[in-house]
């Protein structure tokens, strides 16, 4: 059958009106809001060439500038990251001077910060606030604005007002966690470094327990997280963080080694002492004071193992005193205290451990009961 020209044409048309159509009703992407996705995944590589495009273009602002310039930080182009972060200061100047968005603001609070210009970045953090607080600006809903609230507010010094921010930043990005990892980890860690330094063990053990989960986990992170459990007396859950440690840092983990080793005495043994023996609390000893008692009460084990040899090069063959037993037990529970708070503070507890002679004693606990004297001719 042949269709007739006009109704061909018709055809053409209408098809060419659906096209039209659907091509506008399709959603198209905002080269920027692509490459903030990237740059909010931590994608640098990707966003940083996204970015590039966008300035190339013209048509990067203050916030993507500042953004350009930490890509070319992460990637260790320190001259580029200096002269595109100095462009991003001009340009957030100028817009947060014409009011601006939370982010012209907050990108411009971090941008002195990086330069050093420390007083600047409070004073551009606090007019952030007193507009929010002042009624100025509507209280932002979205996860990543009220992560910058809250980065504004810690920027200031203001720890509760910070904190709260971050509390509704963790729960406003929840469903869409995945999204905004770098948010997430930064909202975790200031709330369990917080806690850290408030010496709020429950609450640090809560919020590096939840920034362990986030894949991948950080060594230090972890060792935080083995030292508030530590704080609570929670050595088996110390041991745990600290063995993860050892398993992410392969190349440094000996520390992490030793620490897991004293903590799971510490489970052993049940209880720790919880002053020291000449009644102060763990907090108070210097590194040196610890080390002091570490070897002092070393040598109590060494003395009643056989390993001690007399002066001929054999055990002594006599039966150990009645109170050993006694002061072996007292010696190993001051003996695990003294270390766990000499791993808990960071110190270098294997080389110590090492180079002071009690490596052994952290690892064989058979070590600090009473050896059978050796036997007769």
């Amino acid at each position: 059958m042949r269709i007739a020209p006009r109704r061909i044409l018709a055809t053409l048309a209408i098809a060419l009106l659906a096209l039209t159509a659907a091509a506008a009703a399709a959603p198209t992407e905002d080269p920027r809001d692509a490459a903030i996705v990237l740059y909010d995944q931590g994608r640098y590589p990707e966003a940083r060439i996204a970015f590039q495009a966008l300035d190339t273009a013209g048509k990067a602002d203050g916030s993507a500038l500042y953004r350009l310039a930490f890509c070319a930080s992460v990637a260790g182009e320190d001259a580029e990251h200096a002269s595109i972060l100095a462009r991003a200061v001009t340009s957030l100047e100028k817009e947060t001077a014409a009011d601006g968005s939370i982010e012209a603001w907050f990108y411009l609070s971090n941008a002195y910060r990086n330069l050093g210009r420390i007083a600047d970045s409070t004073r551009v953090a606090a007019d952030t606030a007193s507009r929010l607080e002042a009624g100025k600006w509507k209280e932002p809903v979205r996860g990543v604005d009220l992560f910058r609230i809250a980065k504004l507010y810690a920027d200031q010094g203001r720890d509760d007002k910070a904190s709260a921010w971050y509390l509704k930043t963790i729960e406003a990005l929840a469903p869409e966690a995945s999204k905004y990892p770098a948010y997430v980890r930064w909202a975790r860690r200031y709330l369990g470094d917080l806690a850290m330094s408030r010496m709020e063990w429950e609450k640090a053990a809560k919020a590096f327990g939840e920034l362990v989960a986030i894949e991948p986990a950080q060594p230090a992170d972890v060792h935080n997280l083995a030292v508030a459990c530590v704080r609570l007396g929670r050595w088996q859950e110390a041991a745990d963080a600290w063995k993860l440690a050892g398993k992410i840092d392969v190349a440094g983990g000996d520390d992490a080694n030793y620490s897991r080793q004293l903590a799971l005495s510490a489970a052993a043994i049940g209880s720790l002492p919880a002053l020291t023996p000449d009644g102060r609390t763990w907090d108070l000893p210097s590194k040196e004071e610890l080390e002091t008692l570490l070897i002092e009460q070393a040598k109590v084990a060494q003395e009643a193992h056989p390993a001690a040899l007399d002066g001929s090069g054999t055990a002594p063959a006599v039966a150990p005193p009645p109170d050993l037993a006694a002061r072996l037990k007292e010696a190993r529970r001051i003996f695990v205290a003294a270390g766990l708070e000499y791993a808990a503070r960071g110190l270098p507890i294997r080389e110590t451990a090492f180079t002071k002679g009690f490596a052994a004693l952290v690892f064989h606990p058979e070590q600090w009961e009473i050896a059978a004297p050796a036997p007769g001719p």
